[in-house]
C-alpha cells in the first residue's frame, strides 16, 4: 500500500467491492517448476513461452514434451511476467546478471 503521509497504517488505497483475494500457488508453482527446468542462463520469458506453450528455437524438444508446456496457455505473456516480477520482489526467485557478451539476464 502507498502511505498517506507516511504514517504506518494510513493507506492511500480504499478498498472496493471489486477487491478480492486471490491465490496464485497454483500458477506460480507452475511458473517456478519451468524457470527450474529451463535454468539459469535463459531469461524470464523463456520460461513464460514453456508455460504458454509457445513454439520458438530457443524452446527445447524435451521441455515440449514436459507436462509444465503449454500449461499455462489460457493467460496472457504479460500475466506471466508479472507474476514472475513478483515472485522477484518477494524473493521466491532471484534475477542475475549475466556477464557474458550480449546475454541478457537470468532467473
Amino acid at each position: 500500500h502507498l502511505l498517506r503521509g507516511g504514517k504506518a497504517g494510513d493507506s492511500a488505497d480504499a478498498a472496493t467491492a471489486e477487491d478480492t483475494e486471490q491465490d496464485f500457488t497454483e500458477d506460480a508453482r507452475l511458473l517456478l517448476e519451468a524457470v527450474e527446468m529451463v535454468g539459469d542462463k535463459r531469461g524470464l520469458g523463456t520460461s513464460v513461452k514453456v508455460v504458454r506453450g509457445m513454439k520458438d528455437t530457443k524452446i527445447f524438444d524435451n521441455w515440449q514434451r514436459s507436462e509444465i508446456f503449454g500449461a499455462g496457455k489460457s493467460k496472457s505473456v504479460k500475466y506471466w511476467t508479472a507474476l514472475g516480477r513478483a515472485l522477484i520482489s518477494k524473493g521466491y526467485m532471484k534475477e542475475i546478471k549475466q556477464s557474458m557478451s550480449g546475454a541478457g539476464r537470468a532467473f
